[in-house]
């Protein structure tokens, strides 16, 4: 086999291994007040005074 196709090779499989690997903990003493997917205060709804156009 090539060279270039081992190192090729090897580096896909750490990109999956890392990709698969992750750094959630199901430790009750890290739950954090605001959930990470939790809307902002800035994200959606609309400003009060928008429909009132008079």
């Amino acid at each position: 086999m090539n060279l270039f196709v081992k190192w090729v090779c090897a580096l896909v499989l750490a990109a999956l291994v890392s990709a698969l690997a992750g750094c959630a903990t199901e430790d009750p003493q890290n739950a954090s007040v605001r959930p990470w997917n939790a809307p902002q205060g800035w994200e959606g709804g609309l400003p009060v005074d928008m429909g009132q156009h008079r």
